[in-house]
C-alpha cells in the first residue's frame, strides 16, 4: 500500500483508506513512523491526517488551557501527547492531537508508559479544522477513553467546543468537563480563543490569571477576635 496525503484545506492534509483491514492499518503505522502524519484506524478504516499551522495553534492553546488548570489547581495530571492507542481485539487504534493521563495519573506516575498495557488516557482533545471527525469518535470510543473535548473551527465560521462523555459505548454532550469539573464549555472556548493567537509569555500570563482569578475557590477572610459569627 502507497500513502499519499492529498491536499484538500489549507489548514490541514487528509486522506481516507477504506477497508484497508488490521493489516493494512500496521503497514500504514510502519511507513508513517515518527513522522508528523496522526493515523486513525477503527473496523477496516483509516485516515491520515498532517496537521496544519491552524490547527496546531489551536492544539497548543488548548493543552495550556488543561495545563494551566491542573498545575494552579494542584490536580495531578500527566501530558502524553499523540502517542500511537491500539487494540486489536476493538479493531482500533487512534493518535490524539492532545492527551493527558488525570484520575489515572497516579497510575504513570514515575515510569515510561506502556501503551499496550497502560490505561487509555482520561482526556484526549480532537481539533478539526478540516479534516471529518467521525471516524475519530468512533475510534475514541471503541478502545474506552472516557472524555474527548472536540474543537472545531473552520473559518470563516465561528469556533464551537464540545465536552462529550462516553456512556455505555455512545458519546452524551455535557456542559462541565467529567475529569476537570470546574471547567464549563463556554467558558473554556472563550478562554482558548484568546490565548490562541498570543504569544508564550502573554499566554502564560492570561491563563495563570483566569485560574488565580475565576477558577480557584475564593477564601472566606479569616474573622478577626471579637467578630460576631
Amino acid at each position: 500500500m502507497s500513502i499519499a496525503i492529498e491536499s484538500n484545506a489549507a489548514t490541514d492534509r487528509w486522506t481516507p483508506l477504506s477497508g484497508v483491514g488490521w493489516a493494512g492499518f500496521q503497514h500504514a503505522k510502519a511507513l508513517v513512523g515518527d513522522g508528523p502524519v496522526r493515523i486513525t484506524y477503527v473496523d477496516g478504516d483509516l485516515l491520515l491526517m498532517s496537521p496544519g499551522v491552524l490547527q496546531e495553534g489551536y492544539e497548543d492553546a488548548l493543552r495550556d488551557v488543561v495545563k494551566a488548570v491542573t498545575r494552579g489547581l494542584m490536580i495531578e495530571a500527566r501530558t502524553i501527547g499523540s502517542a500511537l492507542w491500539e487494540r486489536v481485539g476493538m479493531d482500533a487504534g487512534k493518535m490524539p492531537d492532545v492527551a493527558f493521563y488525570l484520575a489515572n495519573a497516579p497510575r504513570v506516575e514515575g515510569r515510561e508508559i506502556d501503551v499496550d498495557t497502560d490505561p487509555v488516557p482520561d482526556l484526549v482533545i480532537e481539533v478539526e479544522v478540516g479534516h471529518p471527525p467521525q471516524l475519530a469518535l468512533r475510534a475514541y470510543a471503541r478502545i474506552g477513553v472516557p472524555e474527548v473535548w472536540h474543537f472545531r473551527h473552520r473559518p470563516p465560521g465561528p469556533a464551537t467546543l464540545r465536552f462529550l462523555r462516553l456512556d455505555e459505548g455512545r458519546w452524551t454532550e455535557v456542559e462541565t468537563s467529567p475529569n476537570l469539573p470546574m471547567l464549563e464549555r463556554e467558558r473554556v472556548l472563550a478562554i482558548v480563543m484568546q490565548a490562541a493567537v498570543l504569544g508564550e509569555l502573554q499566554r502564560a500570563r492570561l491563563l495563570d490569571r483566569w485560574v488565580r482569578d475565576e477558577l480557584r475557590p475564593r477564601r472566606r477572610p479569616r474573622r478577626r477576635k471579637g467578630d460576631q459569627a
